[in-house]
């Protein structure tokens, strides 16, 4: 499970291609930064390499809704930006 949240002046096309594929679902999301990228930009790319791409809010909605999907031997990959890192850090430390 892929989550997924990238800044609007990355190559986003050229990113998501590179990404996708390997992934079984993908989970895109908003960081928490004005810079983010509208996560329905994303999602288009996405689909053209997978079938199962999830639109969430915002990052710790994505990571809730990846943590209720995942099956026990399934991995959970926070990518994209560092902005999307630290806001699944932020979430964890929450909880």
């Amino acid at each position: 499970i892929l989550i997924l949240g990238i800044l609007s002046d990355k190559n986003i096309k050229k990113m998501v291609k590179i990404i996708a594929p390997p992934s079984d679902i993908i989970v895109i999301t908003k960081p928490g930064t004005e810079r983010a990228a509208d996560p329905k930009i994303i999602k288009n790319e996405a689909e053209k390499y997978i079938r199962t791409v999830v639109v969430k809010d915002n990052v710790k909605n994505a990571l809730d809704y990846a943590k209720s999907i995942a099956k026990k031997n399934d991995m959970i990959l926070i990518t994209g930006s560092l902005y999307t890192v630290g806001d699944v850090k932020k979430a964890i430390n929450r909880s």
